[in-house]
Order: C-alpha cells, then structure tokens, then sequence
C-alpha cells in the first residue's frame, strides 16, 4: 500500500533554471515523497510504476525532440509507449505546458503530434497563465482539466544585497548611462539579434547589456560581428552562476525580452522578482503580467517597434514600474505555488495531505 502521495517530476533537475527545485522543494515541504528520475525507461517503470502516484513532465519535447528526424519519430513512438505503459501501471500524468512547441522550433509536426497526445492522456495540464490555459485547448483540444498556477517568484531563491551603484561597479558599467539588460540562455527565439540591430542609432545614454551563454558557437559569432564597434552594446557571453545574478538585474534599469514567440516567461518572473521594469512584446504571459502599467509593451507586427519602445524608455519611471511588477510577482511565493500545485495532485489521486 502506498504511504503517501510519491511524484517523479520529468526533469527532477534543471542546472539552468532554479524553477523545478523551486516547485518540488516546495511540494515536499507539505508532505509529498519526490522520488527523482533521471531518464524515463521501460526498467524504471516497471520498478517504480506501481509505486509512483504521478509522472509530472515539463517540456515534454526534450524526451522525443532531437536533431534526426528518424530518431526523433522513433523516440515519440517510445515516449508514447511509457506514457500508455504509466497509466496501464495505475500512475497518473500531469504536464504543465510552458509552450507549445520547442523553442528552437525543430521537427514542429512531430512536436505538435507528441504534445496533443501528452494533453490527450494527461489526468490534468498546468498553465501558468491564461494564455497558456487557451492555446492548450484550442491548439491542442485537450479536454482534461486544465489548472491555472501563477510561475513562482524567485525571491527566495537568489540573493539581492547589492545595489546599482555597487553591480555597476563591479561589472564595469557606467554610471551615467540607462541600462538595458537581455538576460539569460542566448537563444535566437529571445530575438538577441533584434535587440542589436535596434540599439544601433541610439542616443548615446543608452547601454545595452547582454548576459548569458549563447547556445551554440554560430549565434556567438553572429552576436559579436553586430555588436562589433558599437560603443552602446556590452557582452557577457557566459554562464552566470547564481551569487551573479543580483548584479546583472541591479545594475539594469530596464530588462528587455524581445522574444519572436513565448507562451510563458520564466525570465519574465526574474526581472520582476528583481524589481526590473521590463520592455516585452504585448502578447501572451507578457500582456498578462504587464498590464496597468508594468510594463513597456510594443506590438510585434509594427516596424522598428522595439526601438520605438527602447526609446519611450526615457520618460519613464523605471523605479516606479519597477515596483509594479514586485507587487504583481511577490505574493507567488514558494509556498503558496506550492499549495496549488498540492491541490492539483491530490484532485487526479484522491488521496488528501492538507
């Protein structure tokens, strides 16, 4: 007989991001077994199937999404078949759709195939905004429950002791100047490319900052030819450890997402949990999260709009936006997300830990 409610999370760790041990140390903390996995196989079902509650995936993609076509198709058919093999064992399934399809946008029938039928099995899906909660059911059709959970905050994950003139400081910036971070994995979805080319021109108070390691050696080429000769552009092309992230976000006074297409934003949660005003797209996650003021949004389809919003920038309070989106992000804390999430578990087992 099981003793309480146990959950394998798919992945049960995430070097990048502090976002799944964020989520799990916190359903642990109100009583629920975490047993972690480190790849999804026939023999670790087997073993552990009748024992799990729920497999709870997030970016499905990775499991089925690689650069062969054959490989991938043959990878989606194995997926498929532990997915089935899960159910058949008693396990329920829970994904929380952070996207539709992979970002990089590789094999996007396939991905589109494999996401449906995760959403066709799932026992319930998790979106982190309504956004999200929408494209599920009308890109996908899924019918199952679908439970909107705010992303949580990174307040209590990252420090925050620093202040603007101390980042700047120490990473060489300027004091004069308006600071614009891009910050995170450089991928080409956040639009890197973009932000350079529209800070080209620009006045010469403006300082363009971007942090992160790029995720293959041809988008770092491609980064440092622009940004070649532009005294306003300044790169930090590498992983930032932790105890860094506070200088990065306390020296900017605007941190910048000028992604191509999202459907939730993790870095969106950073800035704001940093106090960061932030300049984003108006679709999606950002218009949710930036509304009433919090933001600077520009519509995507608009001719050298990211420029235009860089540079409506200048009039605005960017200490009293700032604060905005504090107050948007402070109350989805650790364990507040964590009781969501709760809820949602003991729903699909019936089994009742609080």
């Amino acid at each position: 007989m099981k003793k309480s409610l146990r959950i394998t999370p798919f992945p049960s760790t995430l070097d990048s991001n502090p976002y799944i041990s964020i989520i799990y140390d916190g359903v642990a903390k109100l009583g629920v077994k975490v047993v972690p996995c480190k790849k999804l196989t026939f023999r670790w079902l087997m073993k552990n199937g009748r024992d799990v509650d729920i497999l709870h995936f997030h970016w499905p993609e990775t499991h089925f999404i690689f650069n062969s076509y054959l490989f991938s198709f043959a990878k989606l058919l194995y997926f498929s078949s532990m997915i089935i093999l899960a159910k058949i064992l008693g396990c329920k399934i829970i994904w929380t759709a952070h996207n539709i399809l992979g970002h990089e946008k590789r094999h996007e029938g396939l991905d589109l195939v494999g996401k449906k039928l995760i959403a066709m099995l799932a026992d319930a899906i998790v979106a982190h905004c309504d956004y999200a909660a929408k494209r599920v059911r009308d890109d996908l059709h899924a019918r199952t429950a679908v439970h909107k959970i705010p992303h949580p905050n990174y307040l209590s994950y990252y420090k925050n002791e620093t202040n603007k003139n101390a980042a700047r400081s120490k990473l060489g910036l300027p004091d004069d100047k308006r600071v614009y971070l891009l910050f995170g994995a450089v991928r080409r979805y956040k639009g890197v490319l973009d932000v350079i080319d529209a800070f080209r021109g620009l006045a010469g108070d403006n300082l363009l900052v971007i942090a992160g390691s790029p995720r293959d050696d041809a988008l770092r080429d491609e980064i440092a030819v622009k940004a070649n000769g532009s005294p306003n552009i300044r790169t930090f092309l590498k992983f930032v450890d932790d105890d860094e992230v506070q200088d990065f976000f306390n020296a900017a006074d605007f941190v910048i997402l000028p992604y191509k297409d999202i459907v939730t934003s993790g870095a969106l949660i950073l800035a704001m949990s940093f106090r960061r005003a932030v300049i984003a797209p108006d679709t999606g996650h950002f218009s949710e999260m930036l509304g009433d003021g919090a933001g600077i949004l520009y519509e995507t389809d608009k001719n050298a709009a990211l420029k235009e919003a860089i540079m409506s920038a200048a009039a605005v309070d960017a200490c009293a936006m700032g604060e905005r989106c504090y107050e948007k992000v402070s109350a989805h804390d650790t364990v507040s997300v964590a009781k969501l999430h709760l809820r949602v578990y003991e729903s699909v087992t019936g089994k009742i830990i609080l």
